[in-house]
């Protein structure tokens, strides 16, 4: 029994290299990418709390004056590809930088994937965890996780878009949009056993953990998982993104 548990960890040591599939999986898995998107929100989006309005001086020959709904739009995709840009570029040369160092790596190696129920044959149970677990593939795992985070960086750019319209500062529009996820972060990690916490869009930022199913078993609802994020996060990005195209703020001029 000792020398199988040796083999077990030298496997594992083998298996957890350099190559630029598990630096990906360590990267998702100590949750970075939480600080990367607030990183974003910091640096590099840009808000709409500069809109001004036209002043009635102005006489318009030819065009009519800009509306504000084509300015939020606009902002709010240029916004939006940017971040993608930026992540597909930082995320691609990492990819290289790794594979460069350590190769690819294993895309089949089983990742342990937790489930609150038995679905099928092959799922097993875990005494320690109270738990039902089957294995994935971790090429799999992390184009979820790709899918996942596509989604986070839509909804945040809706919130900060949304937020942005409502305030009038740049600072003061970074200052309260992290604070909103940071405490909705928090709060829904908190109260995460909650039947409504299915609802709560920050829990799904736990990459990794929903992925894998973890956030589940945390949660006792089965609900909490990928695709639920997925929904979710589209959906209430959505809808922040259309509160914030009709909402009118009043300006002074």
């Amino acid at each position: 029994e000792h020398y199988e548990i040796l083999q077990q960890i030298e496997e594992r040591n083998t298996k957890y290299d350099n190559s630029s599939l598990f630096t990906v999986f360590k990267f998702l898995d100590w949750n970075v990418m939480l600080f990367v998107l607030l990183f974003f929100v910091l640096l590099l989006w840009t808000t709409i709390s500069d809109e001004r309005s036209p002043t009635s001086t102005i006489i318009f020959l030819v065009t009519k004056p800009i509306r504000f709904q084509s300015i939020y739009c606009t902002k709010w995709a240029y916004n939006l590809i940017i971040s993608y840009s930026l992540l597909l570029i930082s995320g691609g040369l990492i990819f290289f930088i790794a594979t460069l160092i350590g190769g690819l790596g294993e895309a089949q190696y089983p990742i342990l994937i937790y489930a609150t129920d038995r679905i099928e044959e092959h799922f097993f149970f875990s005494n320690a965890n109270n738990a039902y677990f089957y294995f994935e593939s971790l090429a799999a795992l992390l184009v979820k996780s790709g899918i996942l985070i596509i989604a986070q960086i839509f909804f945040l750019n809706s919130l900060f878009s949304f937020i942005g319209k409502l305030m009038k500062n740049h600072y003061a529009v970074i200052v309260v949009t992290c604070i909103v996820v940071m405490t909705g972060y928090s709060f829904g990690n908190y109260y995460i056993d909650m039947a409504s916490s299915v609802y709560n869009p920050f829990i799904y930022f736990d990459t990794w953990n929903i992925v894998d199913g973890w956030k589940s078993i945390e949660a006792s609802n089965r609900n909490v998982n990928f695709l639920s994020g997925i929904i979710i996060l589209f959906i209430s990005g959505s809808l922040l993104f259309c509160l914030g195209l009709l909402s009118k703020r009043k300006v002074s001029r």
